[in-house]
């Protein structure tokens, strides 16, 4: 199972780092351009997947044992079906609301208590807006609300 995930990974890694050149714009902040972090994730996926290739290779998961034992938990299968709902719902309604139900729903399913429901999405999407829009100024997806 891991070897699918890594591989994944790499592919993901490889996307975000042939779309990150349609990016443009400077920042004036910190002087680093928006498309360097974008990049930088991009480039960390593909070599931390391909580590943890090489480490599955070399405990044996790559001889049939994942064919044997490829069994996805009830667990995984909603958080990939969650996963999937969060990326129709953020072109929908935007990152900040779809963050938050998203992660409201992933917190409900790992049984958090319902204090932590408003608080963590909160502080959450708010670190994330701060960051990446404000002092990265990268446009996060804003759905109906432009």
């Amino acid at each position: 199972m891991s070897t699918i995930i890594n591989i994944c990974f790499i592919i993901l890694g490889l996307l975000i780092l042939i779309f990150v050149e349609s990016l443009t714009g400077k920042n004036i902040i910190l002087f680093i351009p928006p498309t360097s972090f974008p990049k930088l994730a991009g480039i960390g996926m593909i070599l931390f997947a391909l580590l943890s290739l090489i480490k599955d290779k070399n405990e044996g998961l790559l001889r049939g044992y994942i064919i044997q034992n490829l069994k996805i938990s009830k667990h995984r299968l909603k958080f990939v079906l969650l996963i999937v709902f969060y990326y129709f719902l953020i072109l929908w309604i935007g990152f900040i609301l779809s963050t938050t139900i998203v992660m409201v729903i992933y917190l409900r399913l790992t049984g958090e208590k319902k204090l932590n429901l408003i608080i963590i999405p909160l502080i959450t999407v708010i670190s994330i807006y701060v960051f990446f829009h404000i002092i990265m100024e990268v446009q996060l997806p804003s759905g109906f609300f432009r």
